[in-house]
């Protein structure tokens, strides 16, 4: 910005860099932006893996829970075809009763029939058990599967948090390593002590900016 120049506020006057990121030609600031870079694809790679992870035992649970539900269907069956089965003994059995009690049959064939009966009772309530342990395994796979999901979410919004400050500290590390110089109101340059190139200490004046349409006073 030279000598005379209207400039408005904000406009920009300089970029001023470190002396000693000058003198080193950059390698501080470079050093910064590569170590962050370095982390950031170490986040990447670490919510990649998270990922993979994840999908594995999703897998797992997928087959576990496939391998159950059939599980489940075949018992469901041969509950339905057990509770047919219980019903026709148990009224073979009535029927054999009947026929003993009016001694048309041994009593030792009515208490065969009732034994039958109990068997098929038996039976009946073991695969009922079994059922409901399997809906019992379905449930926690499920809810296993619901946390695989939530632990990766989890893991995501995290390393994602971070990936978000250290794109902040890079802006930051940028902002640092330079002081960008803007125009504090609009005027025009009445002095300007800056050349591409030149050093400068802190404190030191740069520019001098009149004020637009305002009068001169001048002090001899």
């Amino acid at each position: 910005m030279n000598d005379g120049a209207l400039v408005r506020k904000g406009d920009l006057l300089a970029v001023i860099a470190s002396e000693r990121l000058r003198e080193e030609g950059g390698g501080e600031r470079t050093a910064v932006r590569q170590q962050l870079d370095a982390e950031k694809t170490a986040i990447e790679r670490e919510i990649e893996a998270a990922r993979q992870e994840a999908a594995v035992s999703r897998q797992m649970l997928e087959r576990r829970l496939h391998g159950l539900r059939e599980e489940r269907e075949t018992l469901r069956a041969d509950i339905r075809s057990g509770e047919r089965l219980l019903a026709s003994l148990v009224a073979q059995s009535d029927h054999v009763a009947s026929v003993a009690a009016e001694g048309y049959l041994p009593r030792q064939q009515a208490a065969q029939k009732r034994d039958e009966v109990s068997a098929q009772e038996s039976r009946l309530a073991t695969a009922r058990g079994a059922a409901a342990r399997i809906e019992r395994d379905i449930d926690t796979t499920e809810a296993e599967r619901r946390l695989v999901d939530a632990s990766l979410a989890g893991v995501i919004e995290s390393r994602q948090r971070s990936s978000g400050e250290l794109n902040r500290l890079r802006v930051q590390s940028e902002m640092d390593a330079e002081q960008v110089v803007r125009a504090p109101q609009d005027g025009r340059v009445s002095f300007a002590s800056l050349a591409q190139g030149q050093s400068v200490e802190a404190g030191q004046p740069l520019f001098t900016i009149a004020p637009q349409d305002d009068p001169l006073i001048v002090k001899l």
